[in-house]
């Protein structure tokens, strides 16, 4: 399990520095007494024995004292230990986790870790599900290289749907805009292990709403609710995320019939305008491959990273 909460608010690492505290309480009581109880024993011996013995009691009193005066040095031992961690990159705060364990009441910190594991419960669940046939050693990069190889093909570049290639395995009779069906045709044919494609890793068994995966904003409801799919907006957008190789990426461009500019809510993604795949990046540059672009072809072309046209990228891995 995957513990989230900050040391100093689990409820576990609470209650031990809780009675390791308490112990520290009782030794801090009890060395005083017994040094005293000790050292009286010892001059007693000393004023008995002589001054053989006062010489030996004497050396052996220093040591009972330094030892007492380390056993009181501890709680400024472990705070010189954690701020030595501290400058390593390892940061506790050791005054919170104590104040916070001398309370006593570790009801609060109880119900957050409750709340992280049922987060992380959901998030689980929702792994297995996207996850659900995949291989734990597949790697994606593997797979986001197959993509782009398939795509790039001779065959497959300068291409057009002029016989329904890319569109009618989905329904499309007509000839419709096919950029999106381009990219289904795409993930559909990248496998991800024997028996799962691409797209059938993405979508996990979701209904892709909208228009079923025939529209370019389709597949970005399915990126922006999934624990391992990210829909990243852009740049221009206020994203920070940097595309790469197999991403996903999502246009806008509707001067004419909407606003210039993508008001940045999932509301509106279905106004999509169009959608390509992610083959590299350079400087300020987007390099990707599309469907349904430069006279209707499937082609290489070239966007700018900090464009208003690019709403974001939908990131698989």
């Amino acid at each position: 399990m995957y513990i989230l909460l900050d040391a100093c608010q689990h409820p576990g690492i609470l209650r031990i520095i809780y009675f390791g505290s308490l112990l520290l309480d009782i030794v801090f009581t009890l060395v005083p007494i017994g040094l005293i109880v000790i050292l009286m024993i010892d001059f007693s011996k000393a004023v008995i024995g002589g001054d053989e013995k006062a010489v030996k009691s004497t050396k052996i009193v220093g040591k009972r004292i330094i030892y007492a005066m380390i056993v009181f040095c501890i709680p400024w031992i472990i705070e010189v230990f954690m701020s030595l961690m501290d400058s390593v990159g390892f940061s506790v705060n050791y005054q919170e986790c104590l104040s916070n364990a001398k309370s006593g009441d570790f009801s609060y910190f109880d119900s957050l870790l409750e709340e992280e594991e049922q987060i992380e419960e959901k998030t689980h669940e929702g792994n297995m599900k996207r996850s659900d046939g995949i291989a734990a050693n597949v790697n994606m990069t593997i797979v986001a290289d197959n993509l782009i190889n398939l795509i790039s093909r001779k065959d497959i570049l300068g291409s057009t749907n002029s016989d329904l290639k890319y569109s009618k395995p989905y329904g499309d009779k007509k000839g419709n805009p096919w950029c999106a069906y381009f990219v289904h045709w795409a993930l559909d044919n990248t496998s991800v292990t024997s028996d799962k494609d691409l797209w059938d890793y993405i979508v996990a068994g979701d209904t892709v709403r909208g228009c079923g995966g025939a529209c370019a904003g389709d597949l970005i409801p399915i990126f922006d609710s999934h624990s391992n799919l990210k829909f990243n907006k852009s740049s221009y957008y206020g994203g920070s995320y940097t595309p790469k190789k197999g991403d996903i990426i999502f246009f806008w461009w509707h001067e004419d019939n909407y606003s210039k500019d993508w008001d940045g809510k999932m509301s509106s993604v279905h106004k999509s305008s169009h959608v390509g795949i992610v083959n590299y990046v350079s400087e300020n540059t987007i390099y990707t491959i599309e469907g349904n672009t430069n006279g209707g072809k499937v082609a290489e072309r070239e966007r700018e990273l900090n464009s208003y046209y690019v709403m974001g990228y939908g990131s698989w891995y």
